[in-house]
């Protein structure tokens, strides 16, 4: 369902919904509005932020065709985290 996506990006959301508690093998990403189907708080997704700067900088080779190199623009790549999450990220849990 989601062998298409490139190594590095399944990574990334494996790890996002592993955060949410569901599994990227039961996610069709090819669906319209997958991303509205789990919901996290605003602290999630600033801890899952964090972990995903790290991740790409540690392994950047996986994802080099869709991130900046972390080692020439930090602050753009982290600018390229929030439109990703942004475009990607889970719904806001309500209060």
């Amino acid at each position: 369902m989601n062998e298409h996506l490139p190594e590095g990006i399944k990574m990334i959301l494996s790890e996002m919904c592993n955060r949410v508690g569901t599994n990227l093998n039961e996610i069709d990403v090819t669906e319209d509005f997958w991303f509205t189907k789990h919901a996290w708080t605003t602290q999630e997704e600033d801890d899952f932020k964090e972990w995903m700067l790290k991740f790409i900088t540690e392994n950047y080779s996986l994802v080099k065709e869709t991130f900046v190199n972390p080692k020439s623009n930090k602050k753009r790549l982290k600018r390229q985290i929030d439109q990703f999450l942004w475009n990607y990220g889970w719904k806001y849990k309500e209060n």
